[in-house]
């Protein structure tokens, strides 16, 4: 690793040095990364990173092209170069154009101030510019934030940590507001990174109904804004309401981001087209992932879905979903629960003590669940039609600390499904009364075979 400017730059970066803004940045070949820097993923097929610092960013050049684009940011800089490259040439840099920042027009991170105006100059500037907002460390209060088509990110100085409040970049929503804080209903090709955004607590009499981030759009229509968005490193709680309310929003990704604490589901996603990555949704009053009215081609990865007092996934009429590599424990009522829904991928997951009925229940629970005792699974599928449930894991367990009541009462419920296969899964000690509740009523195409079942025995193992 070797600074540019020194004897060696030419040789690095082989068709010159590169402009006056990157002196200072770190080249390296590929033989690895400098110890603490972090590589992260790609975006419509061109190469870009976002780092904590200090940044680096390996970019080899696509295969089939010589141009290459690298898109840097750290805290309170971006910074994006374009060059010729040679076929073999690995690339480490950190950029340090300014962002907009809200502080220039006139924001106060001391947590009383009102800043609702000047981070609306700093969107509008933003847009006007087709640049990236940045929210630099500090309480920054403020009633709904309005984010307009054009503005190309909203940047915050720290990811999203489990237990952190206090630390990094946070828009906190003012006491009496009602809505949302972040409204993105009118934004498009957007990214929100490293932000807490808190609300002023979920208390049922504290405040009026807030969510944390709301597209709200009345149909899937995207040409005035609600699509093309990226939340990565995000912290969402402390909301009445859902912690992501995305009504009618298409193509989304959330990912490393922590959803958490919300009164309502930590995402209410009737969403097309979308990815749920490496996320965090945990001890939200409803569900962690909420598809009640029409969710459709969305992926769901990777993520811990734990302590959601309506349950963990609950999805109505949706379809092409994939749910995989997810783990989901002590949902209120059932871990994942499918009615009336087609195309389901399901594999991999872990489900472990769910069908814990709460006390009391969750504000905004529907009374159905309360008189229907079989809402206490693991998992249920109601009403559907291809429906691929293979290599997941049912178990139940105790409250942490080994105290309190075996859970669930009861694991797999299905009932009238068709072109559907339960294969393949693990169902050992999976619920305390029935672990396979078949309640009938299916068409052609059903199979339910290679599964191991057993009931709990009510001993620790």
């Amino acid at each position: 690793v070797f600074a540019l400017g020194a004897a060696n730059t030419a040789a690095a970066w082989r068709l010159g040095p590169p402009p006056a803004a990157f002196a200072g940045s770190q080249v390296r070949g590929s033989a690895g990364s400098p110890r603490g820097w972090k590589p992260l993923g790609t975006l419509d097929g061109l190469h870009e990173a976002r780092m904590m610092a200090p940044q680096w960013f390996r970019a080899p050049v696509r295969e089939g092209t010589n141009r290459l684009v690298v898109k840097v940011a750290t805290p309170g800089r971006v910074g994006e170069y374009r060059r010729e490259w040679g076929a073999k040439l690995d690339v480490f840099l950190g950029g340090n154009t300014d962002m907009i920042d809200i502080t220039t027009y006139g924001a106060v991170g001391d947590g009383a101030t009102d800043n609702t105006d000047a981070i609306g100059r700093a969107l509008a500037a933003a847009a006007a510019a087709r640049d990236v907002l940045h929210v630099p460390t500090g309480v920054f209060l403020a009633r709904r934030v309005e984010v307009p088509c054009g503005v190309a990110g909203i940047q915050g100085d720290s990811p999203a940590l489990y237990s952190r409040e206090g630390a990094g970049s946070v828009l906190k929503l003012a006491k009496g507001e009602a809505g949302c804080l972040l409204d993105l209903t009118r934004a498009s090709r957007l990214s929100v990174r490293d932000l807490e955004l808190r609300g002023p607590g979920r208390d049922p009499g504290a405040d009026p109904v807030a969510h944390g981030v709301c597209v709200d759009l009345p149909s899937h229509d995207y040409r005035g804004g609600g699509d093309c968005f990226v939340l990565d490193g995000v912290s969402v709680g402390g909301f009445r309401g859902d912690g992501l309310h995305l009504q009618n929003a298409g193509v989304v990704t959330v990912r490393h981001c922590i959803v958490g604490g919300n009164g309502g589901h930590g995402i209410l996603a009737h969403v097309w087209d979308g990815w749920v990555l490496d996320c965090m949704l945990s001890g939200n009053g409803l569900c962690g992932f909420y598809g009640g009215e029409s969710t459709a081609s969305m992926t769901i990865t990777g993520n811990r879905i734990e302590w959601n007092g309506m349950g963990g996934v609950w999805c109505r009429n949706a379809y092409r979903l994939s749910l995989t590599g997810n783990t989901i424990d002590h949902s209120g009522y059932a871990g994942m629960h499918f009615e009336d829904s087609n195309t389901l991928a399901i594999h991999g997951n872990v489900v472990w003590r769910s069908g814990k009925p709460y006390d009391p229940p969750p504000s905004g629970l529907p009374p159905s669940f309360l008189s229907d005792p079989l809402a206490l699974s693991q998992a249920r599928f109601l009403r559907c039609r291809g429906v691929a449930f293979t290599g997941n894991a049912l178990h139940a367990g105790l409250e942490d600390g080994d105290g309190g009541r075996w859970t669930p009462d009861y694991g797999l419920v299905v009932q009238g499904l068709q072109h559907s296969a339960f294969t393949g899964n693990t169902l050992w000690g999976c619920a305390m009364k029935e672990a396979v509740v078949d309640l009938g009523g299916h068409g052609e195409g059903f199979l339910f075979e290679g599964n191991a079942v057993s009931l709990a025995t009510g001993e620790l193992d």
